[in-house]
């Protein structure tokens, strides 16, 4: 995008720039995969994703079903909140991610799958947005929980102590991510 007196931004423009009488912007932009849209319509898609149904106060839309996964919902959605560390939204990559920390440090990845789950159970008994907990997005706080008691508590490998801290306070992360959302704007 380039600044435009007459529109605002405008891509075409922007294109001339980079490849300048070389290439015409419409052959330039199907070179590198762009799709030009009009710049006057910017704005508007801009501002119509930004408020959500929920901010609306529209009632919540039930979560799908995450295609191609034949594991139960719970384990689905706290192996999606362990591939969330990652920003993966994947059950396998959840699982290889958390393969790896419990061979690493096998306290870690026990604490980490607590912390999952507990976050996970807590937003589902909550009533939080079904979408967002299928996809992962309340499990991975109580993840990083789970990993920072494990090794930040200096309590000792097996501790009951850390493993009921790490549990408690994952499930606190739900209900304070749910409470901190609507400060974020559009950001998930």
């Amino acid at each position: 995008l380039y600044p435009n007196k007459r529109v605002g931004w405008d891509m075409r423009a922007g294109l001339r720039l980079l490849c300048p009488r070389r290439l015409p912007a419409v052959a330039a932009t199907r070179r590198l995969g762009c799709r030009i849209s009009s710049a006057r319509s910017l704005p508007r898609r801009f501002a119509s994703s930004s408020s959500s149904a929920e901010d609306r106060g529209a009632p919540k839309a039930a979560a799908a079903p995450q295609a191609g996964t034949l594991l139960p919902p719970f384990l689905d959605e706290c192996l999606r909140g362990v591939g969330q560390v990652i920003f993966l939204n994947s059950p396998a990559s959840g699982a290889l991610t958390l393969a790896a920390l419990v061979y690493g440090d096998p306290w870690l990845g026990a604490l980490a799958a607590a912390g999952t789950a507990s976050a996970t159970a807590t937003a589902r008994v909550a009533g939080l947005d079904a979408a967002a907990i299928s996809a992962g997005l309340y499990g991975y706080n109580g993840c990083l929980v789970g990993c920072a008691f494990a090794v930040f508590l200096g309590l000792p490998a097996g501790s009951p102590a850390a493993a009921a801290a790490a549990v408690g306070g994952a499930a606190l992360t739900a209900p304070l991510a749910a409470a901190l959302k609507p400060l974020c704007g559009g950001v998930p």
